[in-house]
C-alpha cells in the first residue's frame, strides 16, 4: 500500500466519524455534518466573489511568505558570518517569537491600510523562523571545518566550497525555515484578515460566517484555507527540491566551453607543481607552535627524505596532526589522506576524484587519470554511485585515489587507516605501496601504532615530550 493510498484513507475516515458524530450531535448550527459542509463549499466556489477573495488571500499569503524569505536569509547569512550582528538581533528576534501573534495584529490594525495588515504580520511573525533556520545552517561543526581544510588542500575553488559544502549544509535547515515559514504565513494572515477585514478576504468571509453563525460557510472557507496551503506546499518542496539539485548538481561540461581564461591559470599552475616537485625534500626549520597554553614544537627541526616513507610515531594528542597542517599550509602543492575520508556527499565517487583535477587540467584528461586511480584502487566500477552507499574502508580507497590523482609529490598521511579493521587496513596499505612503486611521492605518515609505521614506512621517526622533541630515528 503506497502513501497516497493511505492518505486517502485517512481523509475519508476523518469525513466519515465527522458524519457520524454531527449527526449524533443533533445541533447543525454549531456542529453541521460533513456533507452540508461540502455542499456548502461549492455553493461557495460556484460565486466570483469567493474566488476573488481566495485569489487576494493567496497574493497576500505570498507576498508577506516572500518578503519573509528574503529578509530571513540575509538576516541570517549576516547572523552566520557575524557572531556581533547574531547578538544584536538576538534579543528583538526573541521578542517577536514571545508576544502572540494577535497582538501584533490589533496593533497593525491601528497603524495600516486594512489590506496590508496581512501582509505586515505575516513577515513580522515568519521572518524571524527563516533567520533562525539560515543562521543555524551557517553554524559549521568541527566536520564541516574539515571539509573546507580538504578543499583548501586540493584548491576547491570559492564557488565549489558553496556549491558542495555550504548549500548541501544549509539545504536540510533552509528547507525547515521555508516550510516553516510558509505555513506561518497562512496561518497569520487568515487569522489578520479576520481581524482587519480587507475587503476581498478569505478571513472576511470567516468574520461574517462568525457573525450570521454560518458554521457551515465557516468550516467550508476553512476547508478551502487548508486545501490551498497544502497545494501550495506541494508546490514548492518541489520547486524547493528541484533548485537545489540544480545549485548543487555538478556541470563539468560547461567549463570547457566557457572558462577559455583559465588556461593561462592551469599553465601557471602546473609550472608551480613543476619547479616545487624538483626539490629533494620536505624541510622543516625552527618550528614553533602553541595551542592554547600548551607549547607542541619548540624550534623544531627535521628534513624529511624525498620519495621515502617517513612515519612520525607521537602519543595521540600529541600534535602530529598539527604538524602535517603546518606542513600542507607551507607547501601548498600537497596531496593529503585524512583520518577519515573527507568527501563530499553531495558527489559521485567519481566527482570525488575528478573535481580537484578538473581545476588543473582540460576535462578529459582529468576524467583519465580520476579513472586510473579508480581503477587502482578497485573502486572504477562504482564510480556513479554515492558515497554515502559505501563502507567504510571504501570510502578511504575513494579518498586515497583522490590523493594520489591529485599531482603533487608529496603526500600527507594522518592516522589515515586507524579506524579501519586490521583486513582493511592490510589491504589498503598494500594499495598504498602499489601505487607508490608507480608514482613515487615523499610520505609523512602520522600514527601511534608501531606496528603500522614497520609495516608501511621506509623510516620510522619517535617523538615524546612537551613540546615535541624527535628521541629517535630508524630505517
Amino acid at each position: 500500500m503506497n502513501k497516497k493510498t493511505v492518505n486517502l484513507i485517512s481523509i475519508l475516515t476523518f469525513a466519515f466519524l465527522w458524519q457520524i458524530f454531527a449527526v449524533l450531535a443533533k445541533n447543525p448550527l454549531v456542529f453541521p455534518t460533513f456533507t452540508a459542509t461540502v455542499f456548502k463549499l461549492f455553493e461557495l466556489c460556484a460565486t466570483q466573489e469567493f474566488w476573488q477573495s481566495t485569489l487576494f488571500s493567496s497574493l497576500r499569503v505570498f507576498a508577506g511568505f516572500f518578503i519573509s524569505v528574503f529578509l530571513g536569509i540575509i538576516a541570517g547569512v549576516l547572523s552566520g558570518i557575524f557572531p556581533l550582528f547574531k547578538a544584536f538581533i538576538a534579543f528583538p528576534l526573541s521578542l517577536i517569537r514571545s508576544v502572540p501573534a494577535v497582538s501584533f495584529i490589533l496593533l497593525a490594525v491601528f497603524v495600516f491600510n486594512s489590506d496590508f495588515v496581512p501582509v505586515f504580520s505575516a513577515v513580522l511573525m515568519a521572518f524571524p523562523v527563516m533567520t533562525a533556520a539560515v543562521s543555524s545552517g551557517l553554524d559549521f561543526s568541527e566536520d564541516d571545518k574539515k571539509l573546507f581544510f580538504m578543499a583548501k588542500v586540493f584548491k576547491l575553488t570559492k564557488s565549489q566550497k558553496i556549491r558542495f559544502i555550504v548549500l548541501p549544509k544549509l539545504q536540510n535547515f533552509v528547507e525547515s525555515g521555508i516550510f516553516s515559514t510558509f505555513g506561518m504565513s497562512w496561518k497569520v494572515v487568515a487569522a489578520a484578515e479576520v481581524l482587519s477585514i480587507p475587503k476581498k478576504a478569505l478571513g472576511a468571509i470567516l468574520q461574517n460566517a462568525q457573525v450570521q453563525l454560518e458554521s457551515p460557510a465557516l468550516l467550508a472557507t476553512t476547508i478551502m484555507l487548508v486545501f490551498l496551503s497544502f497545494a501550495f506546499e506541494k508546490i514548492l518542496h518541489k520547486a524547493f527540491d528541484r533548485l537545489f539539485l540544480t545549485l548543487t548538481s555538478p556541470d563539468f561540461s560547461k567549463k570547457v566551453q566557457k572558462n577559455k581564461k583559465t588556461k593561462s591559470f592551469q599553465k601557471k599552475s602546473c609550472e608551480k607543481l613543476k619547479s616545487e616537485q624538483n626539490s629533494d625534500s620536505v624541510k622543516i626549520q625552527n618550528l614553533t607552535i602553541k595551542k592554547g597554553n600548551k607549547l607542541l614544537f619548540e624550534n623544531f627541526n627535521y628534513e624529511f627524505k624525498k620519495n621515502k616513507i617517513t612515519a612520525i610515531l607521537a602519543p595521540s594528542g600529541s600534535g602530529k596532526t598539527t604538524l602535517l597542517t603546518q606542513i600542507a599550509l607551507t607547501n601548498p602543492e600537497v596531496s593529503f589522506l585524512f583520518q577519515e575520508p573527507r568527501l563530499l556527499p553531495s558527489l559521485t565517487v567519481f566527482q570525488n576524484v575528478f573535481l580537484p583535477l578538473f581545476n588543473i587540467y582540460e576535462a578529459k584528461k582529468a576524467e583519465e587519470i580520476a579513472e586510473k586511480y579508480l581503477k587502482a584502487t578497485g573502486l572504477f566500477e562504482r564510480r556513479d554511485e554515492k558515497t554515502q552507499n559505501l563502507s567504510g574502508g571504501e570510502k578511504q580507497r575513494i579518498a586515497m585515489a583522490r590523493s594520489f590523482a591529485f599531482p603533487s609529490k608529496i603526500l600527507l598521511l594522518d592516522e589515515a587507516f586507524q579506524s579501519l579493521d586490521e583486513k582493511i587496513k592490510k589491504s589498503l596499505g598494500q594499495t598504498l605501496k602499489k601505487l607508490l612503486s608507480e608514482s613515487p611521492k615523499t610520505v609523512i605518515f602520522v600514527t601511534h601504532e608501531k606496528s603500522e609505521a614497520k609495516e608501511i614506512a621506509d623510516i620510522t621517526v619517535e617523538m615524546e615530550g612537551e613540546p615535541l622533541k624527535i628521541s629517535s630515528s630508524f630505517s
